[in-house]
């Protein structure tokens, strides 16, 4: 029987690595997700020195390095340092888990809010929240954030900004930035003070509302706008551009930064440019039928610790035989840090083969078991 992964329930920072087979994974949360040319130059450069030369995308709109040598930690953490990327302390940094709109084009300014809302939730009477208990700033005029992973949710509605708690369907209105911050943390205290933590230090809003009331001021009637689809090429003044498995060199990052003023992060392995025209560069998704948009794969083996095999090696030889519709997840073990959530095909690995599950998670029942990767080209024709 393969062993059970571990679940450490946290996510590596850059004050706090987590370690892998290949080396250190050091995380970097960019203010208001994103980076000047200045800063982004600069992290091309750390990717080269200290990790695999390449930069990671997550789906909490951050910036990942891999097989950064623990000896060359320190040295790393100054030059983030110097970019402003650090906080205060380990903890601070874990509660700046804040996913904020790439759009400029809301009712309030996204990037004010979002770090005024990062200062409060360092300050010393901030709630103690779990680790990836998560904010979702979704503050353009169209929602785009809908399937991404949050606990407190600022969303557009018809009439105006709204605040609402993953699990409810509907929120209550918010007037200015200053009172998004108060409302929010009303919540999130709300939500620890009411037992929302378990005795693992663990816990989340969309579970505990399903048996706990919202205070009656915190509840509203307000539901949000319809979610517009994160699909690549132009949207709203700028222009979102794929990754091959979230993944971006060194070197291609160098050229962005050279070209545009600013890059933004997004939750959907993507990036957010300013309208023009884009380096020729081998990685980047600008078509939205390229098939690689609908496939996820985590890091798997050799470079995870709990990896039973390759993943993202055995996307790029099945890609063009999956069928045209729905998502492909393929997960070197069943936590599916890629995607954690559930997609019309998932192949998980387990002790050199794979397992396939339709319609679910990396952990549900599979419909086949132990197939060899060489057999998975026909079994994905065969779907």
């Amino acid at each position: 029987m393969t062993a059970r992964p571990q679940i450490k329930g946290w996510c590596p920072g850059a004050l706090r690595p987590m370690a892998a087979e290949d080396g250190l994974v050091v995380r970097i949360r960019p203010w208001g997700s994103e980076m000047n040319c200045k800063q982004a130059l600069a992290l091309a450069d750390l990717a080269a020195r200290f990790a695999n030369g390449t930069l990671e995308l997550t789906s909490r709109a951050n910036v990942q390095l891999r097989g950064v040598d623990p000896v060359h930690l320190a040295k790393l953490q100054a030059e983030l340092e110097a970019q402003g990327w650090l906080d205060a302390s380990p903890e601070v940094e874990t509660r700046r888990n804040i996913i904020l709109s790439p759009l400029r084009n809301g009712q309030f300014d996204g990037p004010k809010l979002a770090r005024d809302l990062a200062r409060a939730l360092a300050a010393a009477d901030a709630p103690r929240l779990p680790a990836k208990f998560g904010f979702v700033l979704d503050t353009g005029s169209q929602r785009l954030f809908s399937g991404v992973s949050g606990d407190i949710r600022l969303e557009p509605s018809d009439c105006g900004m709204m605040l609402r708690a993953q699990g409810v369907r509907t929120g209550c209105s918010i007037q200015s930035e200053a009172e998004a911050v108060a409302r929010i943390l009303d919540l999130a205290h709300w939500f620890v003070q009411s037992g929302g933590i378990g005795p693992d230090g663990r816990g989340r809003m969309k579970e505990f509302v399903k048996s706990n009331s919202l205070p009656q001021d915190l509840q509203g009637t307000l539901k949000p706008l319809q979610n517009r689809p994160a699909v690549v090429g132009a949207l709203g003044d700028g222009q979102l551009v794929g990754l091959r498995y979230g993944v971006i060199t060194s070197d291609a990052l160098r050229r962005l930064a050279t070209q545009f003023d600013w890059i933004r992060i997004t939750p959907f392995r993507a990036l957010y440019l300013p309208a023009g025209n884009l380096p020729d560069e081998a990685s980047f998704l600008t078509d939205p039928a390229d098939p690689f948009l609908r496939v996820r794969a985590c890091t798997g083996a050799p470079g995870c610790l709990q990896a039973h095999g390759i993943t993202r090696g055995l996307a790029d030889t099945i890609v063009s035989a999956f069928p045209s519709q729905g998502l492909l997840h393929i997960s070197g073990c069943t936590k599916g840090c890629a995607h954690p959530a559930p997609a019309a095909w998932t192949l998980v690995a387990r002790d050199g083969a794979y397992d396939l599950v339709t319609g679910g998670n990396p952990w549900d029942d599979p419909v086949v078991r132990g197939v060899p990767a060489a057999d998975i080209p026909n079994l994905m024709r065969d779907l």
